[in-house]
């Protein structure tokens, strides 16, 4: 692809992606709580939560479809499965069928694995549903990333260039066909953890994310002159979303599924709410990717390892926050002063899993360890005994984290 040539690893998508995981640790932590009262009745928190809601996973996908295209560049299509086989499939065989206890009935587990939709409660994959989307999503699009590769100056690419380089394109177009989305699919079924008509809508942010990466030059350009009428933009959508509520009488009009309430399909409510939510979830997006292409594209150490250690720390993030949450709980501490040292204790214990994952070799596949030149020299040089000791360490913390989901659901 011609204009993969120019594309460069951009380390504001790297910090990114770091800090939108990152928040899943505040968000669940506050999620879990056990004292739903609190939640409840904190309307900052729980507005916070639903602003916040809208964009995040929105923009991890556009950071995936960004990061594919990266991965896409200078590989065989064959090596490129290859990577999102070996990269996505044993972080979510491992929580399936082990940190889920998916093991204890190995068929039933099977075919909810391989049921589409399968449901909140029936998925087995728990929150690692971003990454059972994400591998669909790859395999998915691969002959449309074959395609642009081929004809880097085809229609498709050429089209979105033009859409670029008029006023407010980046902004519209993309509104547009999550609009479509939601009027098309929204109204049959609400959406679920990526489910029903979610899927098509990650699906969309995902491919947004790897078509913008394919035109560098054209996508950063139309990103900067839209990073202040955004932001001037931003505060009256989040104003609106949050106040939509005063506007309808509909129900589920964001979740979706209100044609099973009796309602019309399409209503001039729905359609002009819908709307809201997209313009606000992408207008949140580009509000994101612009300000970090200023202040956050460039090199740092701690990048580097955050970098490397946050998909481990995404994988085990929850089991560990039902652990801690059940520990926490013995203290019976302020439910603020429990989030904050919650999230504080949880950032370390997932960095901790990374650290000792990561130095037993037959388990880094299974935690989302990438093999680094660095890790590469470290096992080559580890001692046997050293190798024994974390593999047993690792488990240990398995264990611990089975205990502390089984442990969790008990509680409530």
């Amino acid at each position: 692809m011609a204009s993969s040539t120019t594309l460069t690893r951009r380390h504001d998508i790297d910090w990114l992606r770091v800090l939108l995981f990152s928040l899943l640790i505040w968000f669940h932590l506050v999620l879990f709580q056990f004292d739903k009262a609190w939640l409840e009745s904190s309307l900052w928190a729980g507005a916070v939560m639903d602003v916040m809601h809208q964009w995040r996973l929105a923009a991890l996908f556009v950071i995936s479809g960004m990061g594919t295209a990266f991965a896409f560049r200078r590989r065989t299509w064959q090596e490129y499965l290859r990577g999102r086989f070996f990269r996505l499939l044993p972080p979510l065989l491992l929580v399936t069928y082990v940190l889920q206890f998916g093991l204890f009935d190995p068929v039933q587990t099977t075919k909810r694995l391989f049921t589409i939709f399968p449901g909140l409660w029936a998925m087995p994959y728990g929150h690692l549903w971003f990454v059972y989307n994400l591998f669909i999503y790859s395999v998915v699009l691969l002959p449309v990333f074959l395609w642009l590769r081929k004809y880097p100056h085809g229609l498709l690419l050429s089209s979105v260039k033009r859409v670029l380089h008029v006023p407010l394109g980046l902004l519209l177009l993309p509104v547009l066909m999550l609009w479509l989305n939601g009027l098309l699919f929204k109204p049959w079924m609400p959406g679920e953890v990526g489910m029903w008509w979610e899927f098509p809508r990650y699906l969309l942010y995902f491919a947004l994310g790897y078509i913008l990466l394919c035109i560098p030059a054209d996508y950063f350009a139309a990103l900067e002159r839209l990073r202040w009428p955004v932001t001037i933009l931003l505060p009256m959508l989040v104003w609106c979303y949050s106040n939509r509520d005063g506007w309808t009488d509909m129900p589920g009009v964001i979740e979706g599924g209100w044609v099973l309430k009796g309602y019309a399909a399409l209503t001039l409510d729905s359609t002009l709410i819908t709307l809201l939510q997209v313009l606000h979830s992408w207008a949140w997006c580009l509000f994101l990717f612009a300000w970090a292409a200023v202040l956050l594209n460039r090199p740092s150490r701690a990048l580097d390892y955050l970098n490397q250690a946050i998909f481990a720390s995404y994988i085990v993030h929850q089991p560990l926050i039902f652990t801690i949450l059940i520990m926490l709980g013995a203290w019976a501490l302020p439910t603020g002063v429990n989030i904050v040292l919650g999230i504080v204790l949880t950032s370390l214990a997932c960095l901790l899993v990374y650290e000792v994952v990561k130095r037993a070799r037959f388990m880094r596949l299974s935690f989302g360890v990438q093999l680094t030149p660095q890790l590469a020299r470290y096992s080559a040089q580890q001692k046997l005994w050293s190798g024994l000791f974390f593999h047993c360490y690792t488990l240990a913390l398995i264990v611990l984290m089975m205990w502390g989901l089984g442990t969790y659901w008990q509680f409530l």
